[in-house]
């Protein structure tokens, strides 16, 4: 078995580097009809659901993801 790797991303990136860099463009793929997925995989104890959910003042990819949502919706209804 073989498994091909989008990116893998050292211990000195943050969220917002793997939002941008990976999760940014599904949203947007999503919003326009895409299905798309987002996994986080690994070893216990090494920060998925840290890297998911965030906290307040960092927020995580479903954060992150959601408040692009309604961005990208209030730039499609916005007067031109």
């Amino acid at each position: 078995t073989s498994y091909t790797l989008d990116h893998v991303y050292g211990p000195a990136s943050t969220t917002r580097d793997l939002y941008d860099k990976s999760v940014l463009g599904l949203v947007h793929a999503a919003m326009d009809g895409y299905h798309a997925s987002v996994l986080a995989y690994g070893q216990t104890s090494t920060g998925k659901t840290h890297t998911m959910t965030g906290t307040a003042s960092q927020p995580g990819l479903i954060p992150l993801a959601i408040h692009e949502c309604f961005d990208y919706l209030r730039r499609q209804t916005a007067p031109r």
